[in-house]
C-alpha cells in the first residue's frame, strides 16, 4: 500500500487547501452533507440501452454481492465505462446497498479531496494525521449508509488528486465498501489508483469497444425498430463500437433528418453528420495537438491513406512520430509501403468540418502533385489523382478524368463518377466521357437521354453507337415511367446500323433484357439462346445473353440449365475488361442472383439461402446499396418460400427501404408485392393492403415481368379475408398466363396455391403434366401433394409433408401434415391422425405464426371448398345475408352450407364454430 504520510500538520493543511480552493472556485464545490442516494437522475437510467455489456454487468453484480473489495473498469474514452458503472450502482441500491457517485475532473485535480469535500469535517484537531483524516471521512461515509455496505462509484479515477486517490485506496481496503471506479486505458493515474490493481487489491476489467453485432443490437433498440443493413454497417464503420460516438451519430442523424424511418425501416441517406455535441467531444480529444500535428490531421482527412514518403515531404519525422505516439494516427503496411491513416473514422469528419475551403483545395493540389511525381503507379492512384485535381480546382486531362470516373464507377460511387464524368465531358472527353456521364446518371435513376442525344453531333464509331443505344434503351426501360416499346425500337435501329456481328449480338442481348422485363420472357429467351448456342458469339455478347437467360430459364422451370449457365459465365463476366459498360457494374452480379432465384423455384432452398447470404455480405462490405437491396430481396423470397413469414417481412422491408431511393433498375414493386404476401400470411392484413397498394403504384411497364407476383399477393390477401373462391380464381389466372408465356415454374407455384386454397381436384392433372417437365424437386413434391390431397390419401399426404420438410419448406410441410391428419381422422385412424397433427405443429413452429386455410382445421377432406369459404366468413362476424351478397349466393344457400359445416365439425352455433376454427380477421 502506498504511504499516506503521518505528519501531524498534513491533515489540517489538506483541509485548509480544500476549503480555500472551493471558496475561490465555487463551480467546483459539491453538494453539502446529504444522504447517500442513487447516482442516476430520474428518467436517465435507461435513456440509452445497455446492450453488449450483459456479461460484464452480471460480473459486477456478482462481485458486489460476493463481498469483494472492488473492480476498476478500464477502457478507451466513450466505450461505455460510465454507463455500465452507473447501471451497476442503480441495481446495487435496488438490492439494498447504499451508493455514492463522484466524478473526478481535470480541473478539480488541484483541489485536495475535492470530489469528497462534502464528507470532510468542518474542523480538525491540529494533531490529526492524514491517515486519521482519511479514516474519519470513511467513518462519515459509513455512518450515512446506516449499516449498509456502501458501493462507491468513481468516474475517471485517473484524474483524482493525490489525497482523494489515497482515500479511494483506503476505502477499497475496508470490508464496508465496494469500490467501482472507471479509468481511461493507457492514461497516467495517481500511484494510489494504479496500486489498486497492481497490488491485487481490486480487479481491473478491460472494457473493449462494442462488436459489430452488438452495435446493430444497440442501434435497433435505441431507434425502436428495424434498421437496414447498409445503415448499420455505416454506423459501425463510423463509430467503431465507441458507444459515445454511436449515440451522438444517431442523435445527429435524427436531428438532421438524414436518419429517418419509412415503411417500418430506419435508413441513413446523405453524408454522415457530425453534430455540435459530437464535434465538442472530438475537439476535446484532438484539442491538445500542436499546430503541425493539426496540419498533419488535415492532410490525412482529405488524403488518407497517405504514404509515409508523401507525408515526410510535408512534415518532420518528429511530427509523424508524436502523432502516432498520441494515438491520433496509425501506420500500417500496404504492400511494400507504409500507409498512414487517422486512428478513428470520425477524426476525419471532425477535421474536415473545421478545415477551411482554401486549405482543403491546397491539400488536394499537394496530393495530386505528389501522385504525379511518383508516376501514379498503384491501381487506385489514377482515381485519387483525378479526384484530387477536381477538388483542388485544377481539373485535369480528359484521359485522367475518364480513367478516374471508370475506376470510381466500378467502386459503385455513382455520384462521384458523375462529377468526374462531367468534368471529362467539359474538358473535351468526347463520346467516352458522355457514356460515363450517362452511365453514372443511370445508376442514380436519373434520365440521361439529353446526354446521349449529344453524341449524334460527334464522330462516333460503331462500338460507340452500340453503347449509346444500349444505354439509351435501358434508360427508357427503367428510368421514369418505363417505355419498353421505345427502348426496343432504339435497339433495333442500332442493330441495323452496326456491321460488326459481335456488336449486333450485344445489342440483341440487351433487347432480350428489355423484352424479359416488359413481360415477354419466351421471346427474350429465344434471342438469348441463339447467342449462347452459337460458337462464334463473342464472350461479351454471351455474358450479356446469360444475364437474361438465367432468370428466363428459372421462371420457365429449367432451373438446372439456369444454374449451369450462371456458373459457366460468372467468372467471364468478372474478368472481361470494361465488359457491359452499358450496364451498372453491380448488375454483373445478376448471374449469381439469377442462380439464387432459379434455386428457389427448384426448391433447393438451403443452397439458395447460403448463396443469398454470401451475396448480401459481399455487397454490404463494398457499400453497394443496390446490390445489397437485391440480395435482401432474395433472402426475403427464400424465407417466404420456407414459410418464415416474419423473417421474410424483415428482409423484404429492408429491400423496399433501399429501393425507395432512386436507382435503375428498381425492384421496389416486387419487394412490396412479396412483402404483402408475407404480411397476409402473418395475419396483418392492414400492412398487407398498404404494401400491395404501394407495389401497384411502383410497378411500371418496364417491370411488367413482376405482375404475377402482385396477383399472387392479392390472392393471399383475399384468402386471408375468407374469400377463397376469389383467391383461387386469381391464382388460376396467374397460372394460365404463366403457362401461356412458357413460365412453367411460375405456373406450378400458382396451381399449387389453388390446391392449397381448397381445390386440388381441379388442378391435379394439369399440375402433374407440368411437373413432368419442370426441373427440380419442388415441382414433383407439389404434384404429389396435390394428387394425395385430391384423393384424401393420408399416407401420401404424410409423405408429401416429409418431402417438403426435406426441402426446407416448413409451411408447406405443416399444411400437408395437417391435411394428412384430417384424412386419417375421416377413416378412423386415430393414432396416425395424432402423429400427423404433432408433426404439423412441429413444422409450424418454424413458420413464425403463419396461418393459411389448410391450417385452420377446414381442409377440403372435412368441408367442401364452398362450406369452408362460408364458414370462414361466418367466423368474421358477417351475417348470412352479407355472406350471400359477397359470394353471389342466396341467403338460403349460405344457411345450408353453414348447417352442413356445423354437422361435419360437431358444432351447433357460430360461437362454437369460432371456437373450432378460430376468429378470422374482420373483413372490409
Amino acid at each position: 500500500m502506498p504511504s499516506l504520510g503521518a505528519q501531524t500538520a498534513d491533515a489540517p493543511q489538506i483541509l485548509g487547501l480544500a476549503r480555500s480552493a472551493i471558496r475561490s472556485a465555487p463551480g467546483l464545490a459539491l453538494p453539502g452533507r446529504a444522504p447517500l442516494k442513487a447516482p442516476v437522475a430520474p428518467g436517465t437510467a435507461h435513456a440509452w440501452p445497455l446492450l453488449g455489456r450483459e456479461a460484464e454487468l452480471v460480473h459486477l453484480m456478482e462481485a458486489i454481492a460476493g463481498g469483494r473489495p472492488g473492480i476498476v473498469l478500464a477502457g478507451a474514452p466513450g466505450v461505455g465505462k460510465t454507463r455500465l458503472a452507473r447501471e451497476a450502482l442503480v441495481r446495487a441500491e435496488a438490492a439494498g446497498s447504499a451508493t455514492m457517485w463522484v466524478v473526478a475532473t481535470r480541473a478539480g485535480a488541484s483541489i485536495p479531496l475535492g470530489p469528497f469535500a462534502h464528507l470532510v469535517p468542518e474542523t480538525l484537531p491540529p494533531s490529526t494525521s492524514r491517515l486519521e483524516l482519511l479514516l474519519r471521512i470513511a467513518d462519515e461515509l459509513s455512518s450515512r449508509a446506516g449499516g449498509r455496505r456502501v458501493v462507491v462509484g468513481i468516474d475517471d479515477a485517473d484524474l483524482l488528486d493525490d489525497a482523494s486517490a489515497a482515500l479511494v485506496h483506503q476505502l477499497a481496503s475496508s470490508a464496508e465498501f465496494f469500490l467501482l471506479a472507471t479509468v481511461r486505458a493507457g492514461g497516467a493515474a495517481p500511484d494510489s489508483v494504479t496500486a489498486l490493481w497492481k497490488d491485487g487489491l481490486v480487479e481491473r476489467l478491460e472494457l473493449p469497444a462494442l462488436s459489430e453485432d452488438r452495435v446493430g443490437e444497440v442501434v435497433s433498440r435505441a431507434l425502436g425498430g428495424q434498421v437496414d443493413g447498409p445503415t448499420l454497417a455505416r454506423l459501425w464503420g463510423a463509430s467503431r463500437g465507441n458507444v459515445l460516438f454511436l449515440r451522438e451519430l444517431l442523435l445527429a442523424g435524427q436531428e438532421s433528418n438524414a436518419l429517418r424511418q419509412r415503411g417500418g425501416v430506419w435508413s441513413w441517406t446523405g453524408p454522415m453528420v457530425v453534430s455540435p455535441r459530437l464535434q465538442e467531444v472530438l475537439d476535446a480529444r484532438l484539442g491538445s495537438l500542436q499546430p503541425d500535428q493539426v496540419a498533419l490531421m488535415e492532410v490525412l482527412a482529405f488524403a488518407e491513406p497517405a504514404s509515409v514518403s508523401f507525408l515526410e515531404s510535408l512534415f518532420s519525422p518528429s511530427t509523424l512520430q508524436s502523432a502516432e505516439r498520441q494515438g491520433v494516427v496509425t501506420v500500417e503496411k500496404d504492400g511494400r509501403r507504409l500507409a498512414v491513416r487517422l486512428a478513428h473514422p470520425l477524426y476525419g469528419e471532425s477535421v474536415r468540418a473545421r478545415c477551411g475551403v482554401l486549405r482543403a483545395r491546397d491539400i488536394q493540389r499537394q496530393l495530386a502533385a505528389a501522385l504525379e511525381a511518383t508516376g501514379a503507379r498503384r491501381r487506385d492512384d489514377p482515381l485519387r489523382m483525378a479526384t484530387a485535381r477536381l477538388e483542388g480546382g485544377g481539373g485535369g486531362s480528359p484521359q485522367l478524368l475518364i480513367a478516374g470516373a471508370r475506376r470510381v464507377f466500378a467502386s459503385f460511387d455513382h455520384v462521384l463518377a458523375e462529377r468526374l464524368a462531367r468534368a471529362a465531358t467539359d474538358a473535351g472527353g468526347g463520346v467516352p466521357a458522355r457514356h460515363l456521364l450517362a452511365l453514372s446518371l443511370f445508376g442514380q435513376g436519373k434520365d440521361s437521354q439529353d446526354v446521349l442525344a449529344g453524341i449524334e453531333q460527334l464522330q462516333a464509331t460503331d462500338a460507340e453507337w452500340a453503347m449509346t443505344a444500349e444505354l439509351g434503351a435501358l434508360g427508357l426501360l427503367w428510368v421514369g415511367e418505363g417505355r419498353p416499346a421505345e427502348a426496343e425500337a432504339m435497339l433495333l435501329r442500332a442493330e441495323s446500323r452496326v456491321t460488326d456481328p459481335g456488336l449486333r449480338d450485344e445489342l440483341r442481348a440487351v433487347r432480350a433484357t428489355v423484352l424479359y422485363f416488359s413481360g415477354q420472357p419466351a421471346t427474350a429467351m429465344a434471342i438469348a439462346s441463339d447467342i449462347l448456342e452459337r460458337p462464334s458469339a463473342s464472350e461479351r455478347a454471351c455474358v450479356a445473353a446469360a444475364m437474361v437467360a438465367v432468370p428466363c430459364l428459372g421462371g420457365a422451370g429449367r432451373g438446372d440449365e439456369a444454374v449451369a449457365i450462371a456458373e459457366r459465365w460468372t467468372e467471364t463476366a468478372g474478368r472481361i475488361p470494361n465488359a457491359l459498360l452499358s450496364v451498372p457494374g453491380w448488375l454483373l452480379r445478376w448471374l449469381p442472383l439469377g442462380k439464387c432465384s432459379a434455386l428457389v423455384m427448384e426448391g433447393r432452398l438451403h443452397e439458395a439461402e447460403a448463396l443469398a447470404k454470401e451475396e448480401y455480405q459481399a455487397y454490404l462490405a463494398k457499400h453497394v446499396r443496390e446490390g445489397t437491396a437485391v440480395s435482401a430481396l432474395q433472402l426475403g423470397l427464400v424465407a417466404l418460400a420456407r414459410g418464415q413469414v416474419k423473417t421474410a417481412g424483415q428482409w423484404l422491408r429492408e429491400a423496399a427501404a433501399l429501393f425507395r431511393a432512386p436507382t435503375a433498375p428498381n425492384f421496389l414493386s416486387v419487394c412490396l408485392a412479396s412483402l404483402a404476401s408475407a404480411e397476409a400470411l402473418a395475419g396483418d392484413l392492414a400492412a398487407a393492403d398498404a404494401a400491395l397498394a404501394e407495389a401497384e403504384e411502383a410497378l411500371t411497364p418496364g417491370m411488367a415481368v413482376f405482375e404475377p407476383a402482385l396477383e399472387m399477393s392479392r390472392a393471399w390477401i383475399v384468402a386471408s379475408r375468407g374469400e377463397v373462391s376469389r383467391a383461387r380464381a386469381l391464382a388460376l389466372r396467374v397460372a394460365d398466363r404463366a403457362e401461356g408465356s412458357g413460365q412453367g415454374a411460375i405456373a406450378v407455384a400458382a396451381l399449387h396455391d389453388v390446391a392449397r386454397l381448397g381445390d386440388a381436384p381441379t388442378v391435379a392433372s394439369r399440375l402433374r403434366r407440368l411437373a413432368a417437365v419442370v426441373e427440380g424437386p419442388l415441382a414433383a413434391a407439389c404434384a404429389a401433394h396435390v394428387e394425395a390431397l385430391a384423393a384424401h390419401d393420408g399416407p401420401r399426404l404424410a409423405a408429401a409433408a416429409a418431402s417438403f420438410a426435406e426441402l426446407g419448406a416448413e409451411l408447406l410441410a405443416a399444411e400437408a401434415a395437417a391435411e394428412a391428419a384430417a384424412a386419417f381422422r375421416l377413416v378412423g385412424r386415430k393414432a396416425s391422425m395424432l402423429a400427423s397433427s404433432a408433426r404439423s405443429r412441429v413444422f409450424l413452429e418454424g413458420c413464425e405464426g403463419a396461418r393459411t386455410p389448410a391450417l385452420s382445421g377446414l381442409g377440403p377432406q372435412t368441408l367442401t371448398p364452398r362450406e369452408q369459404e362460408v364458414a370462414t366468413l361466418a367466423c368474421t362476424g358477417m351475417r348470412s345475408a352479407a355472406i350471400a351478397e359477397r359470394l353471389v349466393l342466396s341467403t338460403r344457400t349460405v344457411e345450408t352450407h353453414l348447417r352442413r359445416a356445423y354437422g361435419k365439425l360437431g358444432v351447433s352455433s357460430r360461437p362454437e364454430l369460432r371456437s373450432v376454427l378460430g376468429s378470422a380477421p374482420a373483413t372490409r
